[in-house]
């Protein structure tokens, strides 16, 4: 793996952003966060650019069931980068886990059997230099939040920290209800929660844009259910890439995603 560096800042000749960037993806509880962190990776690392994807979730660790472990390679935590005194360019690469089908992609997470009780609980402070760091390890960085914006420190300190933020829902009344709990949790300005990027994820063919709509206000992305990624889920492959017809849609809409948030 070639670790590439950060390059997002302003390019003043070509009057916009160079390609690049920190993006948090959250939402609500299972409306493929995770599917859509992977997949903006895996779109990303097709065209040859250096991505580094953290995990945030302590409980369902994604290294358990995102691939079979004879595709990974390193035994880093993201606990242990969490919990060290500081956090630098050096212990995060350390800490690095790689997919060996795909040279661009490293990652951050929490290992099999961890959970938020393994490692030393970790401040704000140490959040802050985890992303400060991942941003000069790779110039795209994509963090999969949990949904728990109250109690997990490094999706909250994620949201007012990353360059973009995606907020994704499903289309159904239990994402209704969970931000109707949540947002009032971002009310305050420093979320700059008018300037999030709404999706609506794994939408079924029989779920109206209505349904979406009316949950986010105006859903500008519309990812839609997937047998392809279905499967690959149900068989431990999400690290795989899409190839089938069916998934056309699927990838163009991440592809679309893409674009807006990293400007690729």
């Amino acid at each position: 793996m070639a670790f590439g560096k950060r390059k997002w800042e302003k390019d003043e000749k070509a009057g916009g952003r160079i390609p690049g960037g920190t993006v948090a993806v959250w939402g609500s509880a299972n409306c493929g966060k995770t599917v859509t962190s992977i997949k903006l990776a895996e779109r990303l690392t097709g065209m040859g650019r250096n991505v580094l994807l953290i995990f945030a979730d302590p409980e369902t660790p994604v290294f358990s069931y995102g691939c079979p472990p004879s595709e990974l390679m390193g035994d880093g935590s993201l606990g242990r980068v969490l919990a060290a005194p500081r956090v630098n360019e050096r212990l995060v690469k350390e800490n690095c886990v790689f997919y060996k089908k795909n040279k661009y992609l490293s990652m951050l997470g929490w290992r099999k059997g961890e959970n938020r009780f393994t490692h030393p609980a970790f401040s704000d402070a140490r959040v802050t230099e985890l992303l400060k760091a991942a941003e000069a390890v790779a110039p795209f960085v994509i963090v999969d939040c949990t949904s728990r914006i109250s109690t997990d420190v490094l999706t909250a300190n994620a949201l007012l920290l990353a360059d973009s933020v995606v907020r994704m829902t499903g289309c159904d009344l239990k994402s209704v209800s969970y931000f109707t709990s949540q947002l009032p949790l971002l009310s305050d300005a420093k979320w700059n929660l008018a300037d999030y990027v709404k999706v609506a994820g794994n939408v079924m063919p029989n779920e109206a844009r209505g349904n979406a709509d009316g949950i986010l206000g105006k859903a500008a992305f519309q990812i839609p259910h997937s047998l392809e990624v279905e499967k690959q889920f149900l068989e431990g492959e999400l690290f795989s890439e899409l190839c089938y017809k069916e998934s056309r849609a699927f990838r163009s809409e991440v592809a679309r995603l893409s674009m807006e948030v990293f400007g690729t």
